[in-house]
């Protein structure tokens, strides 16, 4: 056993406490960390580096010894020194070798592990120095049940699936190794490949496996599965991503079930940065703390992964090449929110661009639609913070690229957000000019996103894209002097109303009580309807209710002021007994086109996450049960 060398993939756990050294080693390369049980978890104390000596045979550990990154020891004759680089005590202690001169009975968890042939050996590998035997984890339950003792619940939970092809095995533990277990993510194999026919139906497969995966996931407290398989020639691996939930399609960045990252198979430290970064911007981690560690460890980590987007192998297609800039401006976009940092945006932009100029729409035409969506997005997002109707137009050619790409039935939310925000750019666009046909327009948009966010399946999604078709139909209902489209507008608010709840969300439910306000109020004054005005003015101080709660100035404002005015419509048109004087007829007959009588897109809304649109949303949330047909817009309002 002397001079045997063995190799230990990041994670894998060398010694535990209790048991008994058999030889003791020098650690060639890598780390073990020292780990000692404290409240039921496992805190490191120290680690061994490379030129480390460990273990004294015969004698039981007192402390859990296991490898961080590609660890490779060696057996050497007599006692280690145990060096350490803190206060920590021996690794057995002195006191302990008179005490127990016998080896303490095998347990039984150490018996499972030895008959179930945990750590195999296997003949080396190429990426494996000449001589040395590779050891591997099982990921079975025994071997997921002791490595779970360490585990961290906060951080990001990062799975990757054995990879399919060529030396696939060996390769997942590069890249296991590569992503590491540090503050923020813990990695652990998935030892089940995922298997995808190419010559199949892709889009099915996918949706077959993701479905899957997530069960899994959700079962297993992880956040992101990373699967993929070699290339044919051996020299590229193709890595995929899925997570517990959809990503938001709405946000620029967001990740799908085809985003793929080529990485060349022997990749070096600068890769691995850059595979840590995708991982960490594809993961959607629920809960706030692990969205912080996320936000810290991807800001953290964007300088050195920028270092391997001009180091791909010469043999790398362009095709590939695209695949590293993109997923390296996926991360950019997702680091720049929320409030979409203006410096991390222009940087994603310029990256998306690169990925236009290597790829053409006939070589990768779903690569190259993405990038269009994505430039679009970002476009679109500056185009409104800065007032910029340039940007705006051209973010609708980026926007009209992708749909013309984009495949409903294949990517239908991708689809669906890109109608959305077309709807938008037409609606503001209309909103500005009095242009009632980019607002007919911005209807037929918001109708098409409507097809695939349903109040079935994105309730919260299905919220936010009828709030706009609402503001739409109302605007062009006042142009056109049309009550059905005022009638449509005031539907479609409370329909909103039925899923956006007032408890959880606030501040989207009271502007959607003001937008209902507006819309009653101006088919009110059209029909001089004394019950409409004065549901308006119920709707207007429902939401003065939320504002003036949140000490929200500027809404209070705009609220009051329509409260005011249908206040004083409805003194004009009630019933009074008495002939109406001829000055009555015109009193408040104001001209449609003062802008200040109509919702700015998103009235009411403080917008102050993910600039211009609320943050993201989720799949689940409240359901609506009242809405028999969410797409019979035209029905006469009550």
């Amino acid at each position: 056993m002397a001079s045997a060398k063995t190799v230990y993939a990041d994670g894998d756990v060398i010694y535990r406490e209790g048991k008994t050294c058999e030889h003791a080693f020098e650690v060639l390369s890598g780390t073990v960390d020292l780990l000692a049980q404290k409240d039921g978890k496992y805190l490191r104390q120290s680690s061994l580096e490379a030129g480390d000596t460990f273990g004294k045979p015969g004698l039981p550990y007192d402390i859990t010894l296991r490898a961080r990154g590609r660890t490779v020891l060696r057996a050497v004759e007599g006692r280690g020194r145990a060096q350490v680089k803190s206060n920590l005590p021996a690794v057995q202690q002195p006191q302990q070798e008179a005490a127990q001169k016998a080896a303490p009975k095998e347990s039984m968890v150490d018996s499972l592990m030895r008959h179930l042939g945990a750590r195999k050996k296997v003949p080396p590998s190429n990426n494996d120095a000449d001589g040395e035997t590779t050891a591997y984890s099982n990921p079975g339950m025994i071997r997921r049940l002791l490595d779970g003792l360490s585990s961290d619940t906060e951080r990001i939970g990062v799975r990757v699936a054995v990879f399919t092809g060529e030396d696939g095995p060996q390769h997942t533990r590069h890249v296991i190794s590569a992503l590491g277990n540090t503050r923020s993510i813990q990695t652990r194999r998935f030892n089940s490949p995922v298997k995808l026919d190419p010559a199949g139906d892709v889009p099915k497969q996918l949706d077959r496996i993701a479905a899957a995966a997530r069960k899994w996931l959700s079962l297993q407290g992880a956040d992101i599965l990373v699967w993929g398989h070699v290339a044919a020639a051996g020299q590229v691996i193709y890595l995929r991503f899925i997570t517990l939930s959809h990503w938001d399609q709405q946000a620029p960045g967001a990740f799908d079930l085809e985003t793929s990252l080529a990485l060349p198979v022997k990749f070096g430290p600068e890769f691995a940065d850059l595979l840590r970064v995708v991982t960490l911007s594809a993961a959607l981690p629920r809960s706030d703390s692990k969205k912080q560690k996320r936000q810290h460890a991807l800001v953290e980590a964007l300088g050195s992964a920028a270092a391997a987007l001009d180091m791909a192998p010469p043999d790398m297609s362009m095709r590939e090449r695209a695949s590293i800039q993109m997923c390296f401006a996926n991360a950019l976009s997702t680091a720049s929110r929320p409030g979409y940092n203006a410096d991390l945006l222009a940087r994603a932009l310029e990256r998306y661009r690169i990925v236009l100029s290597i790829l053409t729409e006939d070589q990768a035409p779903l690569e190259w639609g993405q990038a269009q969506k994505h430039v679009g997005s970002i476009l679109h997002i500056e185009a409104e913070r800065n007032g910029d109707p340039k940007l705006l137009e051209e973010a609708v050619i980026a926007l009209r690229a992708a749909n013309d790409i984009l495949d409903l039935n294949r990517h239908p939310r991708a689809w669906a957000i890109v109608q959305n925000r077309l709807g938008l750019i037409c609606y503001r666009q209309g909103f500005e000019d009095g242009d009632t046909k980019l607002l007919r327009q911005a209807l037929k948009c918001f109708t098409s996103a409507l097809r695939i966010y349903t109040v079935e399946n994105a309730p919260l999604r299905w919220a936010e894209i009828m709030s706009n078709f609402a503001q739409a139909a109302q605007v062009l209902g006042g142009h056109l002097q049309s009550m059905e489209a005022l009638a449509t507008a005031a539907n479609a608010c409370r329909a909103v109303l039925e899923v956006r709840s007032r408890k959880k969300m606030p501040m989207a439910w009271a502007a959607t009580q003001n937008n209902l306000g507006s819309a009653l109020f101006m088919l009110g004054k059209q029909s001089r309807s004394p019950d409409r005005l004065r549901a308006a003015i119920g709707a207007f101080e429902q939401a003065l209710l939320i504002y003036r709660g949140t000490n929200s100035s500027r809404l209070i404002a705009v609220t009051e002021k329509n409260l005011d005015r249908a206040s004083e419509m409805l003194d004009l048109v009630q019933p009074r007994h008495m002939p109406e004087l001829d000055w009555e007829e015109v009193l408040f007959e104001d001209d449609i086109d003062d802008k200040s009588d109509l919702p700015e897109p998103g009235e009411g809304l403080l917008k102050t996450d993910d600039l211009p649109w609320p943050g993201e949303a989720r799949d689940s949330g409240a359901k609506s049960g009242a809405v028999e047909d969410s797409g019979d817009w035209f029905r006469q309002a009550v």
